[in-house]
């Protein structure tokens, strides 16, 4: 069988700029490892509110992603940080900056031109953000600093930066129409 490289369709330009938020999504999957990361993602959260003044809105993706955001809201609680929980996988497109270990929320991040990091449960998140030219942590090697590291590498990124990348990727995302219409004209014969 032939096999292409391509890239995901969500890349595909969204519905035109949104207005941004003072506010910075955070993405979490419940995974193994995730519970004992927990305080650090929590230091993380605090850190891009202390530092950058972004309230952090824990945003769910998938319905299984409810428990892990109530958790982290939770310690953000104690730590005096306010913060948000949004059903919305849309308002993704108004953060000022991303903190995702789904891959999708790095995805629409970067579709976006919103500046990301990732914390890595998967080698597909990894290779993302190698891809994209974004900051990644292993989710274990999640500790503060290596999240708050991460966090201002994704605070410098500017537009001209994600837009390079997404152009690329965006290319590589086209391969899936060439494809099909290949494979339809193929079919016809």
């Amino acid at each position: 069988p032939r096999i292409l490289l391509a890239a995901d369709p969500a890349l595909a330009p969204s519905a035109g700029p949104a207005e941004r938020e003072k506010a910075a999504g955070i993405v979490l999957r419940d995974w193994a490892g995730f519970r004992e990361r927990l305080p650090a993602l929590a230091e993380a959260a605090r850190y891009i509110w202390e530092r950058y003044r972004l309230t952090p809105v824990l945003l769910c993706l998938a319905p299984e992603d409810h428990g892990p955001a109530r958790t982290l809201g939770r310690a953000l609680e104690d730590l005096g940080v306010p913060c948000a929980v949004s059903l919305d996988p849309r308002r993704i497109r108004r953060m000022s900056l991303v903190l995702s270990m789904r891959l999708h929320g790095l995805v629409f991040a970067l579709r976006d031109g919103i500046p990301a990091a990732g914390v890595s449960y998967d080698p597909k998140v990894e290779a993302f953000c190698r891809e994209a030219s974004l900051p990644c942590v292993s989710l274990a090697d999640a500790d503060a600093d290596a999240l708050r590291a991460a966090v201002d590498e994704a605070a410098r990124l500017d537009g001209e930066d994600l837009s390079a990348a997404v152009r690329v990727l965006r290319e590589r995302e086209r391969v899936n129409a060439r494809a099909a219409a290949q494979l339809l004209e193929e079919a016809a014969k």
